[in-house]
């Protein structure tokens, strides 16, 4: 772990309880109260001394950004190809049972049908 010094310049006050401070570029803050501070009076700049860990904040080469990019893809992909295969799934299960239910209909109408029949035919 390196140790880096960072400096942070007053932002305002709230309240009259605490005062908060941004690092130049990033929209957090940190709030330190300011009884803290000698005297009450608030400085225009603060620095902070951060514990980083190695490799933090390099960035990472055109090959190791294509791959993670790729990873990515592929992750995205497979669940569109997952989500995809459940829609397929739901949509054969919808269809053997409208299936089975024009069988049970055309077996009864065919049912009706003989029955009609018989029942001129033996008249």
């Amino acid at each position: 772990m390196d140790t880096i010094l960072q400096t942070l310049t007053f932002h305002k006050t709230h309240k009259g309880i605490y005062s908060s401070f941004r690092l130049p570029g990033n929209r957090g803050s940190v709030n330190i109260t300011n009884s803290l501070f000698i005297g009450g009076v608030v400085p225009a700049t603060i620095q902070v001394s951060c514990l980083v860990p190695e490799g933090f904040g390099q960035v990472p080469d055109d090959a190791e950004k294509a791959a993670v990019a790729a990873a990515r893809a592929q992750e995205k992909a497979d669940k569109a190809r997952e989500k995809a295969e459940a829609r397929v799934a739901r949509a054969n299960a919808i269809a053997e049972k409208a299936q089975a239910a024009a069988a049970a209909a055309l077996a009864r109408a065919q049912a009706a049908a003989e029955r009609v029949s018989g029942d001129e035919a033996g008249a």
